[in-house]
């Protein structure tokens, strides 16, 4: 009786599984709750941080009234050079780079948050730089560039253990046997920004989903190959909008 029910309570516990997510730029094996794969992770770009420019001495009211008052669509220009920028990566995905640039002149650009140190209270009159946002406007316009892509995504897995993980109780045999199934699905924002004033759109596609089952001696391998995949189909999906959006704002020829 004792047995049975160990063995009905390590099923259940199986069976719930775990739940995780990581950023699209710090995607590496998760083992123990711990990623940690991508040394030049420092977090994700914060939106108000690109989108706002810096608080100045004016007020904010006439900035908001004259972007309702320009409400020309924004959208990235076909055959023009594009800035691409994934939050948190020190260069884009090739499978994003790769995906845009047969429609597009793809130059990539950092997206490692910078934190700018600001000045010490006795050298309150240093000017302070500008926001993010405002800063990588700036070098896109020295770079000759009039937009800008930048991304954000999120991979979220679901794993659960099988009945073969609960009885696997030789190690050697236990390591080949699937006994893990994990459930995982990729979610991407992008927002194209005018560099000349700051306007965006924001672009949103479906989430993608994969499924895969895996055993011990194959689980990093496993998992980084759903991580490939979803990124291959998620970039793929979000280019396809861009392009599309692009082309629908062209003037016709």
């Amino acid at each position: 009786m004792f047995r049975t029910c160990v063995m009905a309570l390590a099923l259940l516990a199986a069976a719930l599984g775990a739940c995780s997510s990581r950023s699209i730029s710090n995607s590496g094996y998760q083992e123990d709750g711990y990623y940690g794969r991508n040394a030049f992770y420092q977090g994700e770009i914060d939106e108000l941080d690109l989108f706002v420019p810096q608080e100045r001495d004016q007020k904010f009211g006439g900035d908001i009234k004259a972007a309702l008052a320009d409400n020309r669509p924004v959208a990235a220009e076909l055959g023009k050079p594009l800035l691409v920028v994934q939050s948190g990566a020190l260069v884009p995905d090739e499978f994003m780079t790769d995906a845009l640039k047969h429609h597009f002149q793809v130059s990539p650009f950092s997206g490692v948050p910078s934190r700018p140190a600001y000045p010490h209270a006795n050298t309150a009159s240093t000017a302070q730089p500008g926001s993010f946002g405002e800063r990588l406007r700036l070098a896109a316009a020295q770079g000759g560039y009039r937009h800008i892509l930048v991304y954000w995504g999120e991979l979220e897995a679901l794993r659960s253990g099988g009945v073969t993980k609960a009885i696997s109780w030789v190690p050697i045999v236990g390591a080949v046997v699937p006994d893990e199934s994990q459930d995982m699905r990729i979610r991407l924002k992008a927002a194209i920004i005018e560099v000349e004033t700051g306007r965006w759109r924001m672009i949103l596609p479906e989430s993608i989903e994969n499924s895969a089952i895996s055993a011990s001696i194959n689980r990093a391998s496993s998992d980084q190959g759903q991580v490939e995949r979803l990124k291959a189909a998620g970039y793929a999906k979000l280019a396809d909008m861009i392009v599309a959006e692009a082309g629908a704002a062209s003037p016709p020829s």
